[in-house]
């Protein structure tokens, strides 16, 4: 997949995570929700901006490593939409995050 591709897709996981952000009010659990789309929205920002700063492949290999350091807390809502929107980037990019 080329850079561009992987960015538009980013971009579009990132508006979704701006609407889950609203949306969280509708929730049972309000706060827990809106820290989880907040951190996936970051995470899509800061995946965004290390393509452009440091190419697709950094980006890749940084986000393999991340996602394998994560402890999996499914209570901690900023952990776990962090999770979330790296295993989304995998997706994306053709990857199984369960092979990692």
């Amino acid at each position: 997949m080329d850079k561009d591709s992987v960015l538009k897709g980013l971009d579009g996981f990132s508006k979704l995570a701006k609407q889950d952000i609203l949306m969280s009010v509708n929730t049972e659990n309000p706060d827990y929700w809106r820290k989880n789309a907040e951190s996936r929205h970051s995470k899509y920002k800061e995946l965004y901006k290390s393509i452009e700063e440091k190419g697709l492949e950094e980006t890749i290999k940084f986000a393999i490593e991340e996602y394998k350091s994560l402890i999996n807390d499914e209570n901690d809502p900023e952990l776990r939409g962090k999770k979330r929107a790296l295993e989304s980037f995998f997706v994306l990019l053709g990857l199984d995050p369960s092979q990692l």
